[in-house]
């Protein structure tokens, strides 16, 4: 925020999103009201899908491979958290810890 030209030229990218989300949703919603058209358009991609839940699988299998890695890479900075709370912290602080070892 301190680069004044900069920050203006995101906020109005930003804008720009913004309204097209909102046209987006305004446009959709009313199609979706008016013909129900959506709704069956993504009934006739389900239907046509044969999904079978086996018994036998482990829902949290992703687990196992994301949480060592995330753990190892990803970590918050404690002293960071503990400074903003207490006011003394720059403002270039990171939550996250920049060298995390494996």
């Amino acid at each position: 925020m301190g680069k004044h030209e900069e920050f203006s030229l995101a906020f109005a990218g930003i804008t720009v999103h913004d309204m097209f989300n909102w046209l987006k949703v305004l446009i959709l919603l009313s199609i979706e009201i008016i013909s129900n058209m959506i709704y069956h358009l993504t009934n006739s991609i389900t239907k046509s899908i044969n999904f079978k839940k086996n018994t036998n699988s482990n829902s949290e299998f992703l687990t196992v491979i994301r949480k060592p890695l995330t753990e190892r890479i990803v970590q918050l900075d404690n002293e960071a958290i503990e400074s903003i709370a207490l006011g003394n912290a720059s403002p270039n602080i990171s939550l996250l810890k920049r060298y995390c070892s494996f």
